[in-house]
This record gives C-alpha cells, sequence and structure tokens, in this order.
C-alpha cells in the first residue's frame, strides 16, 4: 500500500479505507475478518499539535509506503511511541507485541512501515509543529531538545519507554473524563508525553 503525505493530512483515513475500517464517532473500527482494535486521533490548534492512538492487530500483512510531501513552511516533529499499552485481551498471547520504544524524527522522513500479521501495534503518533514545541520546551537546554528545535537537517532519535510514559498512554487509551471533555484531556495528556 502506498500513501501520500501532503502537509498535515494525516495517513489514518487513507489507511482506514484501504483496510476496510468502520467509521464508529472518531474511531476507526477494524472488521473482524481484517484483525481487531481500532485507530483513533485528535487534531488541536489549527493542525500544530495532532495525536494517532492505534490499538489493532492485522491478520495479513501490510507495508505501507509513506511519502511525505511538505507545506511550504511545514517543520513538524513526529513523536512515535510503539509498544506503549499492556495487553488488556487473555486471548492476545496468540498475537505478539510490537518492540517497545520511542522515534522522534522530522515529518520530511519518508518511510516504510511494515505491519507484520498477528502482531498487535499499540501506539501513539504525536506530530506536532517546532513552533509549538519552542513554545513549550523553548528554555530547555538539554542537547536532545536543542537538537530538535534547532536541527537544519532531518534527523531520527531512539530511545526506551519509562513506566511513567505508559502510566500517560493509558490515560490517553481509556480517558476517565466525560466524552464532551475527551479531547482537551488528551490534549494535556499529548504535552505531557512530549
Amino acid at each position: 500500500m502506498s500513501v501520500t503525505e501532503r502537509g498535515r493530512t494525516g495517513i489514518m483515513l487513507q489507511f482506514s479505507k484501504h483496510i476496510g475500517a468502520v467509521v464508529d464517532g472518531r474511531y476507526f473500527r477494524i472488521p473482524k475478518e481484517k484483525g481487531e482494535g481500532f485507530i483513533t486521533g485528535f487534531s488541536w490548534a489549527g493542525n500544530e499539535l495532532r495525536m494517532m492512538v492505534r490499538n489493532y492487530y492485522l491478520k495479513e500483512d501490510i507495508t505501507l509506503e509513506r511519502t511525505n510531501e511538505r507545506e511550504e513552511g511545514q517543520d513538524d516533529v513526529i513523536f512515535m511511541l510503539s509498544g506503549i499499552f499492556p495487553a488488556t485481551n487473555p486471548n492476545e498471547k496468540q498475537v505478539s507485541a510490537e518492540q517497545a520504544n520511542v522515534m522522534i524524527c522530522m515529518q520530511a522522513v519518508s518511510t516504510v512501515v511494515n505491519m507484520p500479521s498477528n502482531t498487535f501495534l499499540r501506539s501513539i503518533g504525536i506530530a506536532v509543529s517546532r513552533n509549538y514545541l519552542r513554545n513549550l520546551f523553548g528554555n530547555l537546554q538539554h542537547p536532545v531538545a536543542v537538537a530538535i528545535l534547532e536541527s537544519k537537517e532531518n534527523f531520527v532519535f531512539e530511545t526506551g519507554i519509562s513506566p511513567e510514559m505508559i502510566k500517560t498512554a493509558s490515560e490517553i487509551l481509556h480517558p476517565p473524563v466525560p466524552e464532551v471533555m475527551e479531547s482537551q484531556y488528551c490534549k494535556l495528556k499529548c504535552e505531557e508525553l512530549l
């Protein structure tokens, strides 16, 4: 499957259509004949901050070739937190889990993503403009933060998942607030993950 992401359009809708996901409010549910689970997300601040939550597995291998075509002036950073949700169903022992890690890169990076069959994909993807990041972390003098905020070249950082990140991700997966407050609650949790 090949997807071209133009600017800040995202790939969730295109991917969901390709696999025949059923729209259920803000959720794209994977049909039983294709796998199990859902994809969902939010967008805030005029698309300056976007989050996609994946919690599903597929019965067939899918390779997603993602080509990024940036808009003029677009300067987004991607934070991909993979393998971040714990297993919730005892039957999932038949399904593998993806490797837990955090990858940070420029959105300009085009990728090939392999989604092996019978592997639960439990991730949160955050796309955020560097301007938004500067407002949050502009005074932080940590070497990685400085590199992310100031780099003129493409970059990729990879690191592990902490227990605090798992706790925050679980709160995004199951927001303890009324549905009308979910967007604002998840925005605060998204910023906490950043």
